[in-house]
């Protein structure tokens, strides 16, 4: 069987869900985006203001609005919780398949769009942006709906198609800036410029497409001038995005053009080696033929996603995560040339090969990490993630046709994996983010009228399963109090103790950054060498 059946496709697609719905369950907030745009939903909530937005009650100036009007409707509805905040993401990552699937059938064939689905729906990259929850998740995903529904208008001038993906490219601005707009332009416009078809430029919808966007935009740039004046739409339409390129941004690091070269390769995990032989197959073909028509070619797919990957590796800022807006576009691309391996391709055996590397290093690597950082003994975990892996390694060596070697084993491997690193790894993780910890700590002893603070240390996860913004302690505007609460490092708890307070330790606990994580932490001989003590603490006079 070269073909992925229907049956196969649902039962891969509620596995690789499965795994996902779980961590949405488990695994507790990160610090410090994620946690921060819970923080400021839960705020959001309670304020009840939804044009301008706040951080800790302060002016914020930094993202746009869409992430936290979602999901603060979702705290509204549902209650406030873990799964809760990561909902409306996940939804729209449901969309995002959908445009997937209906894109990649469209500019080659059902079996390619199916593929690409899981393609991407396994992607190690989407494995971590549906539980760590950032703008990018729902950017990714609305930006490949207006790609799909704005080539449909291309091809047909349907009217609905036009409004669609007008609306998908002012949700994409509403949830990152100008870049939900680019990524669409750099595809549609390469497809436009290569099939000479300079018609599709000069049709009088793409109007109505402007006045929808301008129509979804209006409100937030409504509370944007209430707030910031017109710096703040100088910020949101340029500074943004495209002042991280001419580096009129404050955001600058050290890293180098090819950044993104070397994170792809885990970011799409396991499916990066043929991604990049299709990227780079495609490109060769284009010029070789010196971009000459042919219309059983297509160039939405490769110029999107290589002309998006150029333009974030010029930036003067990056983070992993910045290149996942392109990932809708290079797993239709990897889907179609797994096609065609299965069909008989000549490198099937190079990519085999490389396939069994993936999966031995990836099993070998997770086991290392569940057995010895935290030492797994639940006997369900165990027996499923590794049963799930036994699975992979049963495809890729008995299995009877490429799809089942390269394709089912691939997939089944990176369920196995996140199985262990959602239901496990990362809940056992997180024990170790003192914000979190010590804010459900707060929450289950205190209620909002008791005065809590933090004091030499500030983390937004605090806040948020605190459900309240827990004031930094001045020493120099003591409270009113005669008790009071605080949370904060040792050196804070040494010079509370200096200033003659008296302190009766409530809890303390082991503290690390868990998205930064080392080689020392992740030994548990290592580990007290890494970690700081974080209390809570009851103070008096």
């Amino acid at each position: 069987m070269n073909k992925l059946s229907t049956r196969w496709f649902w039962i891969l697609f509620a596995l690789i869900t499965i795994v996902h719905l779980l961590g949405m369950y488990l695994i507790d907030i990160m610090d410090v985006d994620a946690a921060q745009y819970a923080s400021m939903s839960r705020e959001m909530l309670e304020t009840g203001n939804f044009l301008q937005l706040h951080n800790r009650y302060l002016d914020y100036l930094d993202k746009p609005p869409l992430l936290f009007w979602v999901t603060t409707l979702s705290f509204k509805i549902f209650g406030i919780s873990n799964f809760t905040y990561r909902l409306p993401s996940f939804l729209f990552v449901l969309i995002g398949l959908w445009s997937t699937f209906n894109l990649g059938k469209l500019l080659y064939n059902k079996q390619v769009g199916l593929i690409a689905t899981l393609v991407l729906y396994s992607s190690q990259a989407y494995f971590l942006i549906i539980h760590d929850v950032r703008t990018d998740t729902i950017l990714a995903n609305v930006v490949i709906l207006a790609v799909w529904q704005l080539y449909v208008f291309i091809l047909s001038r349907s009217i609905l198609s036009m409004v669609i993906g007008a609306a998908a490219v002012a949700l994409a601005m509403l949830e990152k800036g100008p870049i939900g707009l680019m990524v669409p332009v750099l595809a549609l416009g390469s497809q436009v410029l290569y099939t000479r078809n300079w018609k599709a430029i000069w049709r009088w919808e793409w109007l109505l497409g402007l006045v929808v966007i301008a129509v979804m935009l209006a409100p937030m740039c409504y509370g944007l001038y209430e707030q910031f004046g017109t710096h703040g739409l100088e910020f949101y339409f340029w500074i943004q995005s495209f002042g991280r390129i001419t580096g009129q941004s404050e955001w600058q690091d050290s890293s180098t053009v090819f950044y993104f070269v070397h994170t792809f390769l885990w970011a799409f995990l396991p499916w990066m080696f043929i991604a990049y032989y299709g990227v780079i197959k495609n490109l060769v073909g284009l010029v070789k033929d010196k971009l000459t028509y042919c219309s059983e070619i297509e160039v939405i797919t490769t110029a999107g996603f290589v002309l998006t990957f150029i333009a974030m590796s010029l930036s003067h800022y990056k983070l992993p995560h910045y290149i996942f807006v392109a990932f809708p576009l290079v797993a239709i691309i990897t889907a179609d040339h797994l096609t065609r391996i299965f069909e008989g391709g000549g490198v099937r055996k190079v990519f085999l090969g490389l396939n069994w590397f993936t999966v031995v290093a990836l099993t070998t690597a997770v086991s290392l990490l569940v057995f010895g950082t935290f030492n797994l003994s639940n006997p369900v975990v165990i027996v499923v993630g590794f049963g799930l892996l036994g699975a992979s390694f049963y495809f890729l060596a008995m299995g009877e046709s490429p799809l089942y070697k390269l394709f089912v084993s691939a997939v089944l491997l990176m369920v196995g994996v996140n199985f262990l690193l959602n239901t496990f790894f990362y809940p056992t993780l997180l024990t170790y983010q003192g914000g979190s910890v010590m804010g459900m700590e707060v929450a289950s002893r205190f209620d909002k009228s008791v005065p809590v603070y933090t004091f030499r240390m500030q983390d937004h996860s605090m806040d948020f399963y605190a459900r309240r913004i827990v004031p930094i302690l001045d020493l120099k505007n003591p409270p009113a109090a005669d008790t009071f609460y605080v949370f904060t490092t040792e050196e804070g708890l040494n010079q509370l103790r200096e200033k003659g307070y008296q302190t009766r330790v409530l809890k303390q606990m082991d503290d690390f950054h868990v998205t930064e994580l080392t080689i020392q932490f992740l030994r548990p001989s290592l580990r007290s060498g890494e970690v700081r003590q974080n209390y809570l603490l009851e103070v008096t006079l």
